[in-house]
C-alpha cells in the first residue's frame, strides 16, 4: 500500500487519516494511485491521463503568543522573547541597571550631539572667570573691609599727622566742615598721647565709645562692606587778651577782630575739633609790638587767656642746643649750653624744649609745661578752664609731663629742661666717684663682666701693691652731660688721682671723653668710662 503524506507540513499520514497528526491539516479522500516509476518520464500524451501527485503546500507560519514573532517549526522557546511553548511561562527579565540604558536610550546616546558655538562657549567662559573673581574679591573685602581692620586704619592715622584721614571723621554737627586742615590738630594731639590712642582702639574694638569720640556706621564700600567712621565732638571755645587792637590767628589763621572794654577783649571762636591748637597774639603796647603765642588742647567750650605779661629768664641745657617756645624755634645755646630772654612775652600754656645733634641723630629734650605759672604771671581765678575732668582721653596740658624745671637764683628764673634717660651732674658725679674709689659690680652695665669695671679693679690693685705708694685718692669733675639715646647720656669728666708717700705727693689729672651712662631699669649705670687723656701732672715734696 503506498504511503501518503501530509500535503501541509509533509508528514506521514496513518491509513485513512483524515487529519494530519502533525499539524491539524484536514485530509481530502482520494484513492491511492501507484506512483510512477522515477525512472519513467510521462509523456505529455500520457501525463493527464496519470493521476497528480498532491502539490506540496506552503507551510504555514506559527507565530509566538507572547510578541508575536515567527517561530521556527518544532520551536520550544520563542527566539525573541523566550517564551516557553510548552509551559506557556514568560521569562523574568532582570530590572533594568542604571548603567545599561535601554535600546532607545542608547539610540540617543549614539545620537550625533550638536558642536557649541564659538560664541556660547566665549560667553561661558568668560562668565566662569567672572565668578571666579568675584569669589576672590569678595573674600578680600570681607577681610579688607571688617570692622577690626577700619578701625586699625583710622586709630593708625590719629598717630600720624602726615596722613589725611578726613575720609574717616564726621562731625557731630552738619555746620562743621571736615576736611585734612580741620582734621589736622586731632592728629597733633594724639602724636603726642599715643596710649590714648591705644585706649581709643581698644574701646572701639570692644563696642565702646569716649564723650568725644564715637564710632558709627556710615554707608557702604562698594555697596558690599559697611563702612566706618569716627563721629567726633566740636567745640567753640573763646579766646581773651587783655590789650585792644590785638590780632589773633589760630593756627595761623586770622579769626578777626575783638570785642570787649576795659582791659577785657575777646572774640568766640567757630567750630573746631578737639585737639592741639597754636595761639598767636600780636598787640601795641606802649608804642611797641609785643607777639606772644600759647599752645592749648581744646577738648571743651573753654576760655582760652592770651593775656600778654612779659619776663626775663633763661635756658641752660647741652652746648649748641636749640630752644623752641611752642613748636618755635627762638635760640641756640652757646658753648656752654646757656642764653637768656629779657622782656620775652608770656602767655599761658606756654612750653619750651631743646632739640639736641648728636651725630646727625637729632634729640628733644622733655617739654617743660605751663612756664607762666612757675613765672608766677597770671592768678589763676581769673582763667576759666571749663575742662571735663571725667574724660581720661585726653590732658588739657600740652605735655603728659609735669617737672620742676624752672628754678629761681638770684632773683633770675632758670629754665632747664630734663633729657630722658640723662642723669643729673650730682648723681652723676656721686656715681663715678664711687666707681673710682671702691669700685662695686652694681655700678657697671653687665657687672663684673663690664671691661671698665674690670681695669680699674686691676689698677687700684696694682697701686695697693705698690710699696712706693703709701695711700692715694682719687675726685671726679663732671665737665659735661650730653644727651645720647632716649636711655642713656654721653659724659665728659675729669677725675685727680693723688699718691702720697714720705718724700712726695704726686698729682695727675685725665680727663675723659666719650664716657657713656646708660638707664637699666630705675638705676642710672656706668656702661663705659671712655678714653682717657693726660692733661697734667706734677710732684710735690712733703
Amino acid at each position: 500500500m503506498m504511503k501518503q503524506f501530509c500535503p501541509n507540513c509533509g508528514k506521514e499520514l496513518k491509513s485513512g487519516a483524515t487529519f494530519c497528526a502533525n499539524c491539524g491539516h484536514k485530509i481530502q479522500s482520494q484513492k491511492s494511485v501507484q506512483p510512477t516509476s522515477p525512472a519513467v518520464q510521462p509523456t505529455e500524451s500520457t501525463q493527464a491521463a496519470l493521476p497528480t501527485e498532491p502539490k506540496e503546500e506552503k507551510k504555514p507560519q506559527i507565530f509566538c503568543p507572547n510578541c508575536g514573532h515567527v517561530l521556527k517549526p518544532n520551536a520550544e522557546f520563542c527566539s525573541n522573547c523566550g517564551y516557553n511553548l510548552k509551559t506557556k511561562q514568560v521569562p523574568v527579565q532582570p530590572a533594568a541597571s542604571p548603567s545599561q540604558p535601554t535600546q532607545a536610550a542608547r539610540q540617543m546616546q549614539r545620537a550625533p550631539k550638536k558642536p557649541m558655538k564659538t560664541r556660547t562657549k566665549v560667553l561661558l567662559s568668560i562668565l566662569g572667570v567672572l565668578i571666579v573673581a568675584f569669589i576672590g574679591f569678595y573674600a578680600w573685602g570681607t577681610h579688607y573691609y571688617s570692622r577690626d581692620n577700619q578701625i586699625d586704619r583710622i586709630t593708625t592715622g590719629l598717630r600720624d599727622p602726615n596722613k589725611d584721614i578726613s575720609q574717616y571723621v564726621e562731625a557731630d554737627t552738619p555746620d562743621m566742615k571736615v576736611n585734612n586742615t580741620t582734621v589736622k590738630p586731632l592728629q597733633n594731639y594724639y602724636k603726642e598721647h599715643q596710649t590714648a590712642v591705644t585706649s581709643l582702639n581698644t574701646k572701639f574694638k570692644d563696642d565702646e565709645d569716649t564723650k568725644n569720640i564715637s564710632l558709627v556706621q556710615d554707608g557702604h564700600y562698594l555697596l558690599l562692606f559697611p563702612k566706618y567712621k569716627m563721629q567726633v565732638k566740636t567745640y567753640q571755645p573763646q579766646v581773651t587778651t587783655n590789650h585792644s587792637n590785638s590780632t589773633v590767628t589760630v593756627n595761623g589763621k586770622n579769626i578777626g577782630g575783638l570785642s570787649g572794654s576795659s582791659g577785657k577783649y575777646y572774640k568766640k571762636l567757630s567750630l573746631v575739633f578737639p585737639g592741639k591748637y597754636h595761639f598767636n597774639v600780636k598787640s601795641e603796647v606802649s608804642g611797641r609790638t609785643l607777639t606772644a603765642t600759647s599752645t592749648a588742647n581744646i577738648w571743651s567750650n573753654k576760655t582760652l587767656d592770651m593775656d600778654i605779661q612779659t619776663q626775663t629768664f633763661s635756658v641752660k641745657s647741652v652746648p649748641n642746643g636749640v630752644v623752641y617756645i611752642n613748636d618755635k624755634k627762638v635760640g641756640t645755646l652757646d658753648s656752654k649750653g646757656e642764653i637768656s630772654f629779657k622782656d620775652y612775652p608770656i602767655t599761658r600754656n606756654m612750653e619750651l624744649y631743646v632739640v639736641y645733634n648728636n651725630k646727625g641723630k637729632s634729640i628733644q629734650s622733655e617739654t617743660v609745661t605751663d612756664m607762666a605759672d612757675a613765672f608766677g604771671s597770671f592768678d589763676d581765678d581769673d582763667y576759666d578752664y571749663d575742662d571735663d575732668d571725667e574724660d581720661t582721653d585726653y590732658n588739657d596740658d600740652a605735655s603728659d609731663t609735669y617737672s620742676d624745671d624752672v628754678t629761681k637764683d638770684d632773683g633770675n628764673y632758670v629754665v632747664e629742661p630734663k633729657w630722658k634717660g640723662v642723669i643729673a651732674t650730682d648723681d652723676a658725679t656721686d656715681l663715678l666717684n664711687s666707681a673710682f674709689e671702691d669700685p662695686s659690680s652694681d655700678d657697671f652695665i653687665d657687672g663684673s663682666a663690664n671691661s671698665d669695671y674690670s681695669d680699674i679693679k686691676k689698677m687700684e690693685k696694682n697701686w695697693d701693691n705698690n710699696d712706693s705708694i703709701d695711700s692715694y685718692d682719687t675726685d671726679v669733675d663732671v665737665e659735661s652731660i650730653y644727651p645720647a639715646s632716649d636711655n642713656s647720656c654721653s659724659i665728659v669728666f675729669k677725675v685727680t688721682y693723688t699718691f702720697d708717700n714720705d718724700d712726695n705727693t704726686k698729682t695727675q689729672v685725665m680727663e675723659y671723653t666719650g664716657g657713656v651712662i646708660q638707664k637699666d631699669g630705675s638705676d642710672q649705670k656706668i656702661k663705659t668710662i671712655g678714653k682717657g687723656k693726660m692733661i697734667s701732672s706734677k710732684t710735690e715734696d712733703n
